[in-house]
């Protein structure tokens, strides 16, 4: 069997084959041909590195969305913060404001009612200030028409013709129930008036007697009436 082969077999078969040249070396000689099996792990193998890849993208996308929903969240608390800030200071401008207001208000108020005390004060010292000044004058008024009484009663009794009427000088008599509200002012001024009328009557009666002694002293006595008389109407 072995004979009739090597008959049959071409020369140099099961020879090693001549060297192919210098990179006959890099063929790797024990590369494997690929199968399904290797195919299908590699596949595999592709598609978990794809979900992994696509896994990883969606991770930085999710923590992507989280970073800047919370920068937003964080841009809407720092604006809301300033709001509440800006009103709380606002609030406080009008306080402020308010509390100015207020006061111009009660300054004003309290000023008109200075001007209120102040005008009642100067009127009631240019009352008072009138009171003041009318008294002297009510004063010398009555103190005149007093005079002008007592004159007229002085004159009326020089006027009696040297006789007077009976009871005159003498303490009038009770007045009845209400004798006792006359004035002490009043009456003893008519006491007095009526003194003075009846000493100056006494005195015009002592030169009566002389002129039956003596009528060449009559004209004297004429002319003390005309005195008398001139100087109750001067003093009038």
């Amino acid at each position: 069997m072995a004979t009739r082969s090597n008959k049959t077999l071409p020369k140099g078969f099961g020879q090693e084959p001549p060297s192919a040249g210098p990179h006959a070396h890099d063929e790797k000689p024990d590369e494997k041909k690929s199968t399904p099996k290797d195919d299908s792990k590699e596949e595999q193998l592709q598609k978990e590195l794809a979900n992994a890849k696509a896994a990883k993208d969606e991770a930085v996308k999710r923590e992507r969305e989280q970073h800047e929903k919370e920068l937003e969240q964080m841009k809407i608390q720092i604006m809301d913060d300033a709001r509440k800030q800006a009103e709380k200071e606002a609030q406080i401008i009008r306080d402020k404001l308010q509390k100015e207001i207020d006061d111009a208000k009660a300054a004003q108020e309290q000023l008109r009612k200075e001007v209120e005390e102040i005008k009642l004060v100067k009127e009631n010292l240019e009352k008072i200030k009138k009171e003041q000044n009318a008294e002297p004058a009510a004063k010398s008024q009555a103190e005149a028409e007093a005079k002008r009484e007592k004159l007229a009663k002085e004159a009326l009794a020089t006027r009696s013709n040297k006789t007077l009427p009976k009871g005159f000088g003498q303490e009038p008599s009770s007045g009845g129930p209400h004798a006792h509200d006359e004035k002490p002012d009043e009456a003893k001024a008519q006491a007095e008036a009526e003194a003075k009328a009846k000493a100056r009557l006494n005195r015009l009666q002592k030169p009566k007697h002389r002129l039956k002694q003596k009528p060449k002293q009559k004209p004297k006595l004429n002319n003390s009436k005309e005195n008398l008389r001139a100087k109750a109407e001067k003093e009038d």
